[in-house]
């Protein structure tokens, strides 16, 4: 799966700055921290090669959350090593055409007095693996709909839009 991921997502990138059709990306932010955002987030801060910055996003207090104690210190050594962000207790609340609005869900953002300030995150690529009990954020602009789905192109991108579709064959 991932390796048709991987080449998927390369021939993308080759072919952008080949024909200078896409923009080359600065920054990718991936969200959900579960074992498929872990090993995508390594995978392409390996394919970046240092061009572009790999955020990881997790709304609850750790990466791997279903995953043993190792299992989570050894994914978080091979996302320190690639230089990939992780950012825990961060629920994404929308997704706009270059950037992200984040809102902390920690104790502290939780009992304080006053909601803290949502943060924005500029991102190139927004590439979205949070699991199946999710409220979606809202997606501004609105990407184009053909009977109640989005629409995509034989590459599986969002016709007119950085966003990636990976799935299962």
């Amino acid at each position: 799966f991932f390796f048709q991921a991987e080449d998927g997502i390369r021939d993308h990138c080759v072919t952008g700055v080949q024909t200078c059709a896409l923009p080359i990306l600065q920054r990718l932010a991936v969200v959900g921290a579960g074992a498929t955002g872990v090993e995508l987030a390594c995978k392409l801060a390996d394919l970046a090669a240092g061009s572009a910055v790999v955020e990881l996003i997790e709304q609850g207090p750790q990466l791997l959350p279903q995953g043993r104690a190792f299992n989570r210190e050894q994914a978080a050594l091979a996302l320190r090593r690639r230089d990939v962000r992780l950012r825990t207790h961060t629920a994404v609340v929308a997704v706009e055409a270059d950037r992200l609005r984040l809102r902390r869900t920690d104790a502290a953002a939780t009992h304080a007095a006053t909601p803290l300030p949502e943060e924005e995150l500029a991102a190139d690529g927004v590439i979205w693996t949070a699991g199946l009990a999710f409220r979606p954020p809202a997606i501004t602009p609105a990407p184009p709909l053909d009977r109640k789905s989005t629409r995509l192109n034989s590459s599986h991108t969002v016709i007119s839009y950085a966003v990636f579709c990976l799935k299962k064959k």
